[in-house]
Order: structure tokens, then sequence, then C-alpha cells
């Protein structure tokens, strides 16, 4: 049987506050998506670096009172910000919450300015990931044993208790954000029920092929982890309005185009079915229209285009 395809909601809330967030999540529920994530951040990245940006898991746990339906998560949550059995307790806390609707994503940390005002140590990046991996383990021993006692390189527990535990059984699923080939990929073999990452079509397919080959050598069935998609959502073809909302980080506009899902609805569904022809079952979406400011500039946020995308792909996709 082919499996479900679940399509989620990103709220990127840099400069929101919290009925921005709220109408965006009550939004996605009314209209069919799956599950609502925010980002785990301190503070915008874009600027100014001093604008709001409400803490992820206390946002997500008043979120779970105001809608219903979807699931709740992060995407990603830095393991590095948070003791790994405190981040187990919270993260199980709010499994309960919101009636077993945690969606529970967890990477590294790439944010090196953020990491050091904060005053958390940013390793190289073997040790952020070993401390992912020690994360993880914590993480899934927190919510599936009595009492939990760990002797890691980085952390150690002593007869540590999560009560209660998550009401998804065994456990909710650990999906790990990131793609790095050597590190990352090889910890997502290892201990992950899900992968996400954003990146072009033949990326993220070349990244398939690494994980492959991580799990042949884990013994794991590639088949067990579920493939998740990240992408900005602009449904235009006006390259105009499309620039608009470049990130700095992609120089060249014909690469954010092919990275994201950019184009015309029959566009974007075609290249939706391509990803899940590719096996790829969770999308998680970005509406940049929704930001009530971008690289500086105050915008007139709007939800059109998450309306639209539920009214006119949504549909062709989850049938």
């Amino acid at each position: 049987m082919d499996e479900e395809i679940t399509v989620g909601v990103h709220i990127v809330q840099e400069h929101m506050d919290f009925p921005q967030i709220r109408r965006i999540g009550k939004t996605a529920d009314d209209l069919g998506f799956d599950s609502v994530t925010v980002m785990d951040h301190f503070r915008p990245f874009y600027p100014p670096k001093n604008g709001n940006l409400l803490e992820s898991w206390t946002t997500l746990s008043a979120l779970a009172m105001e809608t219903s339906r979807v699931k709740i998560g992060t995407l990603v949550t830095c393991a590095s910000y948070r003791n790994p059995a405190l981040l187990a307790k919270i993260a199980a806390c709010l499994d309960q919450i919101s009636g077993g609707r945690l969606k529970f994503g967890i990477g590294a940390g790439w944010f090196r300015e953020e990491f050091e005002e904060y005053g958390i140590a940013f390793p190289k990046p073997r040790e952020r990931i070993e401390r992912l991996e020690e994360s993880i383990k914590i993480i899934e021993k927190m919510w599936t044993q009595d009492e939990v006692s760990f002797d890691g390189k980085y952390y150690r527990l002593d007869h540590a208790m999560c009560n209660p535990k998550p009401a998804q059984k065994p456990h909710p699923p650990i999906i790990v954000g990131g793609s790095g080939e050597k590190l990352t990929l090889r910890v997502v073999a290892k201990l992950a029920e899900g992968w996400n990452s954003p990146g072009s079509f033949e990326w993220y397919a070349n990244k398939l092929e690494v994980l492959k080959r991580h799990c042949a050598k884990a013994g794991r069935d590639f088949g067990e982890i579920r493939l998740s998609w990240s992408a900005w959502v602009i449904l235009s073809s006006d390259r105009k309005k499309i620039a608009e909302f470049q990130p700095s980080y992609i120089k060249n506009l014909d690469d954010f185009i092919d990275a994201y899902l950019i184009g015309t609805p029959d566009l974007c569904v075609k290249k939706l079915q391509r990803f899940i022809k590719l096996g790829v079952t969770d999308f998680e979406l970005v509406f940049p229209d929704a930001f009530p400011m971008y690289k500086g500039v105050p915008r007139t946020p709007s939800l059109e285009t998450m309306q639209g995308f539920a009214e006119l792909i949504l549909p062709e996709v989850k049938v």
C-alpha cells in the first residue's frame, strides 16, 4: 500500500507576534494541511536582529490550544540548545497537551552567531553531530523507559525519569534535519524515523543515494525512513515577484526557482509528483507572503498563497 502523503505549513516566525502565528496555524488547520511547525531560534536571522522571535516550544504549547487536528512541532529543534533529558520532558509534555499531535524534528544546529550570543558552545561539525546522536538516544530512552541512566561522551544521566510519557506509542517519530553526507546522514540511517531537507530534485536525489548507502552499512531498511522535503511556495511565474523573496544565501534566481516550489499551480503539482515518485511522503512548506517583514523591509502579510495552494494543489497530491 502506498504511504500517506502529508503536507505541512512551516512558520518562519521572525518578526511575528502570537496573533499572527495563531492566524497561520488556525488557517492551516481549517484548510486541510497536516501539520504546522515552527523554527527553533532565539532571534531573527534576517534584520533587524532585535526583532520579535517567539521561542519555539513555548509557542507550540499555545498553538496546541488553538488547533484541533494538525500535528505541531519543530522543524527542527537544535540539539545543543537544551539538555536532551530536559528536551525529552518538554516534548513529552507537549505531546500530552496536544493529544498526541507532536511532530518532533531535531538537528545539530548551524547558526554560529546565535550560539555565541547565547553563550552556547559551537564546536566543530563532528562534535555537534556526536551531540545530536547522543541526544536522540537519550530522548528515545526517556520516552520509553521508566528510568534512564546514560554515560556518554557529552551527556550523563543518573536514573532520570520522564513522566508523563508521550501520548504517541511507542514514541513520536524522530525526524532528523540536515544533509551532511559523512555524519548527519549516518545518524539518520542509524536512529531516525524520518529525514528532512530542502534542495533541488537532483540534489535531493543524490542525497538519497548516500542515505541508502549508510542504511546498508548500518543494516537498516531504507524503507523504514519517511522522506521529507522542505520548500518555499510562490505561485507565480513573474520573475520580478519571485526575486522579491530570493534569499541572500541563494545568489542565482534560477537556482532559487529550481530548489523551491515556484511557478504556476500546474507546474508545482508536477514538481511535487516528481518528488513523490522519488519516495518523498512529507512536504514542509513555507509561504513567504505571510512574512510581516523580509530583509528588513516591512510587508503586509497575506495568507492568499496558502489558501490558493489548499484549493488548487492539495487535492492533486493528497489522493
